[in-house]
């Protein structure tokens, strides 16, 4: 009975130092800044989430084992930064690149400082796409010598529309983001 007592003992002690990992500190911080454009009409208000992760492992100063306030050395700390823009762009910080489908073609969708570009990935033709300096929840872009007026919807789909003076209508075209 005491053979198989000690060799439960051993077993739960055993798994509890297999157990034992290297603890980390870890500080997390979102931090929201809102901007407001007055454009004489309205108000229009954009907002950037801004995600700071650090972590960074504790350990201890080997000579200091058995003393009860021990000294820390310094690690090496891992720092992520996500930046995600609220106002129904799919693009972040660590998601810059992105593939759409229009009419069945795939179409690279790219971040640029000014806003994006788009590609077809069987063509080297590139288009660039800028965000407006007036409402930056639109882009524009020129396609084929016409100026075209774009925006994320909600799904993350780009809507592109344009003027067509013949018809007198507004023709649009949906860039689906493809998951």
């Amino acid at each position: 009975m005491k053979l198989i007592y000690f060799g439960l003992v051993f077993l739960l002690g055993f798994t509890s130092v297999q157990a034992q990992t290297v603890p980390k500190e870890v500080l997390d911080e979102t931090k929201t800044v809102t901007t407001q454009i007055n454009n004489g009409k309205e108000i229009k208000e954009s907002k950037v989430e801004i995600n700071r992760r650090v972590e960074q492992d504790v350990k201890l100063v080997e000579a200091d084992k058995d003393k009860l306030n021990q000294s820390r050395l310094t690690t090496d700390a891992k720092v992520t930064e996500k930046v995600k823009i609220t106002n129904n762009s799919p693009f972040t910080s660590d998601k810059t690149t992105m593939t759409y489908k229009l009419d069945g073609e795939s179409k690279q969708f790219k971040m640029s400082d000014e806003g994006f570009l788009i590609s077809d990935p069987m063509d080297s033709k590139t288009m660039i796409v800028k965000q407006s300096d007036a409402d930056n929840s639109q882009f524009v872009m020129t396609d084929n010598g016409r100026t075209e007026i774009g925006f994320f919807d909600e799904k993350g789909n780009f809507v592109v529309q344009k003027f067509d003076k013949k018809t007198n209508e507004i023709i649009s075209k949906i860039y689906v983001l493809e998951e």
